[in-house]
């Protein structure tokens, strides 16, 4: 499952920054260097089962930060630009969806003992960790936005 992840979602990065312009480019730069940053030196990215690591990088959270930072600033711009509040309850409803379903139907589980988040089978990471997962993404719409004007 990592490994075609990891595939896809490069396939796609690229594919998008081969059509798109200039501007949405630095989406792509912006969340490569914020998720090369956070994966390389938090330090527990390890998962059960197989690791696709590359000189101390995960490269499937690399490549999953990444795409999924570029996708929450297209749904914010395409469908919640004007309703940011409806946002930020979209954004954490939807990655904790995802970890819950990433956890327990994918088996994509971190090599950690930590409890899931307010009691769910997800998210089983520190608290700082689930912080960061709960607002990455709303502060990277607005780092994009900020960089654009």
């Amino acid at each position: 499952m990592m490994l075609e992840f990891i595939i896809f979602g490069s396939l796609v990065l690229l594919a998008y920054w081969f059509f798109t312009d200039k501007a949405n480019r630095l989406d792509i730069y912006l969340a490569a260097i914020i998720s090369f940053c956070w994966v390389f030196f938090s330090g527990l990215y390890g998962y059960r089962g197989s690791d696709y690591v590359v000189m101390g990088l995960n490269v499937f959270a690399f490549v999953a930060w990444t795409a999924g930072l570029v996708l929450v600033n297209k749904i914010y711009v395409y469908l919640f630009k004007e309703k940011y509040w409806m946002f930020v309850i979209f954004y954490i409803v939807v990655m904790v969806a995802i970890e819950f379903v990433g956890y327990n139907m994918w088996g994509i589980q971190l090599a950690t003992h930590y409890a899931g988040i307010a009691g769910i089978e997800a998210m089983h990471m520190p608290w700082w960790w689930q912080l960061y997962y709960l607002t990455a993404g709303i502060l990277f719409v607005k780092l994009s936005e900020a960089m654009k004007k």
